[in-house]
């Protein structure tokens, strides 16, 4: 049963002229009922009464809309009811809906499945509105959703951290026994947010509500100024001039072996597990403990070693190692390169990326070319990788694609830590991308247009436009055709993001899966 209970939210009493009559449809249409406007001193205090344990991160969030959104479903769990936005407009009584057992949402309109944010994530089936709502009290739906908020509490953007894509992951991870309702979205909704028509309209069935997509909560976008358009200008200039005479794209591009491209590994193949090697000593016993507990034929695993420039145990360790367990592989082989070393400073430095990742690119292809024999798949993993699950391996073939990267983290649940692995939100403009470009490398601050893996952990699989080496799997026919780790630019990236750019510009979709994580060493 729902409780005749209507409720609202906003930062104060002080409703905002423009959205006072669609307020005053709710009880015009509601007699009897309850109208309840949750005031943000309002929904800190039911936090802190009745869900102590959500405290730090509701009063965590960076915006109010997300502290909104928690305090809607924590107000629906704890009392019930129905809850609007103030932008949503009553069409008719909602008590057609009072003998619901589970809770009630309405799709958005199918229409809002082609905007951007949407189509990046891989959304294309629906979006599970927020902005109107119907519960019992107490429903277990509830502890699903809430659980998922605190899973993504690191997102950045609302929409994944609180808002309609994150409700939209919990309805569909949950058990069918306690699966919400989900409505069409013309019933809540019957015009999109640009006043179309929804096409899902039955008229036989008429609307409930009109939620009206005010988005009090977006920040307007501001007209770039005259001295950023004349700085744009000058960068480009400058950046042409220092570009002149590097390698075209075309040349990596036309180098791939279509042919050996065309070829697709079988799920069931063989698998070289490729690790490159500098001064790891800390770290490598407990990564030998995890490839050893791996859930997988010791007949169809082989693996490889490159160790370089290092100055600790690292070497002997893998000697010690391999001597050990040589029989828990098919074939074992162990490789030994210096690097010419230059320049000094913090590892992120920007201004040793490219002599850094230029390295590492040259590590990798090595490995590839000295340790890639006959197997189908190559599982690179870097040697700071200190856990991960048994059936890690068998997780990611099954997801039948070429190239898939699983989140790796520093501790259970927290940030990504390998943010080469990102999707891009959208095309930057001139302005956006031109000033992060060092060194000749596309170098953006951190969420800079882009998600990670971590803002998206309601979704268990997701396109990715660039991947990171901390983990990940590629069909080794991929590396035969010549796509391997660029150690000089290429369209502006290097090494992993590079290989990245190179694959899926011959049309290899790049998987992440967001709910498997691998965790790195805290260093």
């Amino acid at each position: 049963m729902i409780p005749t209970i209507i409720h609202q939210t906003w930062r104060d009493r002080n409703i905002p002229p423009s959205l006072q009559g669609y307020v005053a449809s709710w009880p015009r249409l509601h007699p009897g009922w309850e109208i309840r406007l949750w005031t943000d001193d309002d929904l800190a205090l039911l936090v802190r009464q009745e869900y102590p344990h959500l405290a730090e991160q509701y009063f965590g969030y960076p915006r109010a809309i997300q502290r909104a959104d928690l305090g809607r479903y924590l107000v629906l769990h704890h009392q019930g009811g129905v809850y609007a936005d103030l932008d949503a407009e009553a069409l008719r009584s909602f008590d057609v809906l009072l003998q619901q057992d589970r809770p009630l949402f309405a799709e958005e309109p199918r229409s809002h499945l082609a905007e951007k944010p949407a189509i990046v994530r891989g959304l294309t089936a629906r979006i599970v509105s927020n902005a109107v709502m119907v519960s019992p009290a107490r429903h277990p739906f509830w502890d699903v959703a809430i659980d998922l908020a605190v899973l993504c509490r690191h997102a950045l953007d609302p929409l994944d951290a609180t808002g309609p894509f994150l409700l939209t992951g919990a309805v569909d991870a949950t058990s069918v026994r306690i699966r919400p309702d989900v409505i069409p979205g013309y019933m809540f909704s019957p015009k999109d947010k640009y006043g179309r028509p929804c096409a899902d309209r039955n008229d036989a069935v008429p609307a409930l509500a009109q939620h009206h997509w005010c988005h009090s909560w977006i920040p307007e976008e501001q007209p770039l100024s005259r001295s950023v358009r004349i700085k744009t200008a000058l960068r480009k200039v400058r950046l042409r001039w220092r570009e002149r005479g590097t390698e075209s794209p075309a040349l990596r591009e036309d180098a791939v072996d279509r042919v050996a491209l065309a070829r697709h590994a079988p799920a069931n193949g063989s698998v070289l597990i490729a690790i490159p090697v500098r001064d790891a000593a800390s770290t490598l016993d407990a990564l030998f403990a995890r490839i050893l507990a791996l859930d997988f034929p010791p007949e169809r695993l082989a693996i490889a070693f490159l160790v370089g420039n290092s100055s600790d145990d690292s070497l002997a360790l893998i000697q010690a190692f391999l001597e050990r367990h040589r029989s828990r592989f098919s074939r074992t082989t162990l490789l030994e390169h210096d690097f010419p070393m230059s320049g000094q400073g913090p590892r992120w430095s920007l201004s040793l990326q490219r002599k850094r990742r230029s390295r590492i690119a040259r590590a990798r292809n090595l490995l590839l070319r000295e340790g890639l024999l006959a197997e189908d798949w190559v599982l690179w993993i870097d040697a700071d990788i200190i856990d991960f699950p048994k059936d890690v391996l068998k997780r990611m073939l099954a997801e039948r694609a070429r190239v898939v990267h699983p989140d790796s983290v520093r501790e259970k649940d927290g940030r990504s830590f390998d943010q080469n692995a990102w999707i891009s939100v959208r095309e930057p403009e001139d302005h956006q991308w031109i000033k992060h470009v060092h060194d000749g490398l596309y170098q953006p601050p951190a969420h800079h247009l882009r998600l990670y893996m971590h803002d998206l952990r309601y979704l268990p699989r997701v396109r990715l436009d660039s991947v990171g080496g901390t983990m990940l799997l590629v069909d080794a026919n991929i590396h035969r055709a010549g796509i391997v780790f660029p150690d000089t630019p290429y369209r502006r990236l290097i090494e992993t993001e590079a290989f990245a750019a190179l694959a899926r510009h011959h049309g290899v979709e790049l998987v992440g899966l967001p709910q498997l994580q691998t965790r790195h060493a805290d260093h």
